[in-house]
C-alpha cells in the first residue's frame, strides 16, 4: 500500500482525498493538509493524519507520494520540497502561477537525475480522448490537418474574468494538441465573436483560440464558460483520408417517438469523474514501482507558457508567437511524445 497524502483540500483536492480514500487500489490516504480545519475534520478518527504545515505532511513517514491539489501560487515551494524528500507528486495544474517559475522545478529534475512529478492532465486518461489518441496513431484519418475543440461550461463564479478562461481551462486543450501530435504550438491567436447576453458583465465570452503547431496544423478551440445548458467538451480531428470526433461520455442517445437525445454532464467533475480515478490509479502503480510516468513538468511548463501567450493575443488582438524551447534530456522531446 502506498500511503497518500493530499496538500489542499479545495473541490478537486476533496474530490481526490475521497478517490484515494475509497476507489484507488494500492493507495491508503494517509495524510491531508489545509489552512480551513473544516476541510480537515471529516478525516479526524479514520488513521488519516491532518497537518497544518505542508512541508510536515511531505516529510512524514506515513507518506509515500503527495497530491498537490492547492492553489498554484503554492506550488512550486511544495513540489520542490516534494522534489528535496524523493517522495513522487501528482500535481494538479498550473505547474505554477509564473511559467517561468515552473522552470525551478524542471531545474530541480535535472539536477535530481530523475522524474518525480507526474502533471493532472487527466484527459490523457480519459478513454475518449485516448480512443482518439489511438485512432490518430493508427493513421486512421491519414496526415492530421485540422483539429475542432470545443470547451463549454454551463456558468462560472462572479469573480470570474476573462483571461481565466485562457489561462487556466484552456491548458488541457494545449495539452491534448502537444500529446496527440507530438509536436509543440507555435502561434496563437484569440477572435471574438457576438458577446452572450448571458455573460457577466465585463467577460468577454464566448472566445474562438486559433492555435498553429509546427507542422502547421490548425486548431481551433470554442471556450465558452457559461453556456447554461450543460458542460461539455470534444475534440475532432480532421486528416486527409477521413475524421474522428470524441463521443461526449454521456452515456447512451436514445431514440424515440422521433427524437434523439442524451444527457449532457452537468459539470466537469461529473464528465471526467472515470478519468480522474485513472489517473490516481495509474500513478499510484508506477509509485508502487518506483517509477514516475504521464504528463511531465515540462509539458506544464509548455502548456503554461502557451495559455500565458494566448492571454496577450486576447490582450493585445495581435497574434502572438509560442517559443517553448527544447526539452532537457530528461523528457520526452517533440512535443509530449
Amino acid at each position: 500500500m502506498i500511503g497518500v497524502g493530499v496538500l489542499g483540500l479545495g473541490r478537486i483536492g476533496g474530490a481526490h482525498a475521497h478517490r484515494l480514500a475509497t476507489q484507488v487500489p494500492g493507495a491508503r490516504l494517509s495524510a491531508v493538509c489545509d489552512p480551513d480545519r473544516g476541510a480537515t475534520a471529516p478525516f479526524e478518527g479514520t488513521g488519516t493524519t491532518a497537518f497544518d504545515d505542508p512541508v510536515a505532511l511531505v516529510t512524514a513517514a506515513e507518506v509515500d507520494a503527495v497530491v498537490i491539489a492547492s492553489p498554484g501560487f503554492l506550488h512550486v515551494e511544495q513540489l520542490l520540497a516534494c522534489i528535496e524528500a524523493g517522495k513522487p507528486v501528482l500535481c494538479e495544474k498550473p505547474l505554477a502561477a509564473d511559467p517561468e517559475d515552473g522552470l525551478t522545478v524542471v531545474e530541480a529534475e535535472v539536477a535530481a537525475g530523475r522524474r518525480w512529478v507526474q502533471l493532472g492532465f487527466m484527459r490523457r486518461f480519459d478513454p475518449a480522448f485516448r480512443d482518439l489518441v489511438a485512432a490518430v496513431d493508427a493513421g486512421e484519418v491519414g496526415t492530421p490537418l485540422m483539429l475542432h475543440c470545443v470547451h463549454r461550461n454551463p456558468s462560472v463564479r462572479p469573480s470570474y474574468v476573462s483571461e481565466n478562461a485562457l489561462d487556466d481551462s484552456l491548458s488541457h486543450e494545449i495539452d491534448v494538441v502537444r500529446w496527440m501530435l507530438g509536436e509543440e504550438i507555435v502561434s496563437s491567436q484569440v477572435v471574438m465573436p457576438r458577446r452572450s447576453p448571458e455573460a457577466a458583465e465585463g467577460l468577454d465570452d464566448p472566445k474562438f483560440v486559433f492555435l498553429r503547431t509546427e507542422s502547421g496544423v490548425l486548431v481551433t478551440v470554442e471556450m465558452y464558460v457559461h453556456c447554461r445548458y450543460g458542460y461539455e467538451v470534444r475534440c475532432e480531428v480532421v486528416g486527409s483520408d477521413g475524421t474522428v470526433t470524441t463521443a461526449d461520455g454521456a452515456g447512451l442517445v436514445r431514440r424515440h417517438a422521433g427524437r434523439a437525445s442524451t444527457a449532457v454532464p452537468a459539470s466537469w467533475g461529473e464528465r471526467f469523474d472515470a478519468s480522474y480515478r485513472l489517473e490516481l490509479s495509474a500513478w499510484v502503480a508506477a509509485a508502487a514501482r518506483g517509477e514516475v510516468g504521464g504528463p511531465s513538468v515540462w509539458d506544464g511548463y509548455a502548456a503554461a507558457t502557451v495559455a500565458r501567450r494566448t492571454v496577450e493575443a486576447y490582450r493585445t488582438g495581435l497574434e502572438q508567437t509560442c517559443a517553448v524551447g527544447a526539452a532537457p534530456a530528461l523528457y520526452a522531446t517533440g512535443g509530449a511524445r
